[in-house]
C-alpha cells in the first residue's frame, strides 16, 4: 500500500494536508487527514489531482490535460461542482500540480518547471 500527501488534494473536493492510501494496482484505499507525522508518507509539495483513471486512461497531462486551456487554478476551484466520491477499489489517476501558490497557477502541459507544470504520477 502506497500513502501519498500533499499541502492540497483535489479529489471531490479540495482537502488540505491530507495523505491519500493506495493499493498496489492503483485503486483508491482512503483519504485521510495528514494530523501527525505517518510513517511511510511520500509527502508532494503543491496539489495532487485525483480523477477517475477510467476518465484519463493512462494519458500523460499533455494530453488529457489539452481540454484544460491555461485557466487559473483559483478560478477553476471556485468554479468547480463537488465531485463524485471515490469508493474503495475505484481506479485513480494522480496528477502532481509542484509548487502551487492558489491564486497564480494554471493548469498548463508547459514544462518550463514553473508553478503551472503538472505530470502524472506513476
Amino acid at each position: 500500500m502506497r500513502k501519498i500527501a500533499s499541502h492540497y488534494i483535489l479529489a471531490n473536493r479540495l482537502y488540505r494536508l491530507h495523505y491519500l492510501k493506495i493499493e498496489e494496482n492503483k485503486q483508491f484505499a482512503g483519504l485521510f487527514p495528514l494530523e501527525q507525522e505517518e510513517a511511510g508518507v511520500e509527502f508532494y509539495n503543491g496539489l495532487l489531482w485525483v480523477v477517475s483513471a477510467e476518465e484519463t486512461g493512462e494519458k500523460p497531462w499533455e494530453e488529457w490535460g489539452k481540454q484544460y486551456p491555461a485557466t487559473p487554478l483559483g478560478e477553476l476551484l471556485q468554479k468547480a461542482e463537488p465531485g463524485p466520491e471515490f469508493n474503495y477499489g475505484d481506479a485513480i489517476a494522480i496528477y502532481h500540480i509542484p509548487d502551487l501558490s492558489l491564486p497564480a497557477s494554471e493548469f498548463s502541459a508547459d514544462n518550463g518547471r514553473s508553478n503551472s507544470h503538472i505530470q502524472r504520477l506513476r
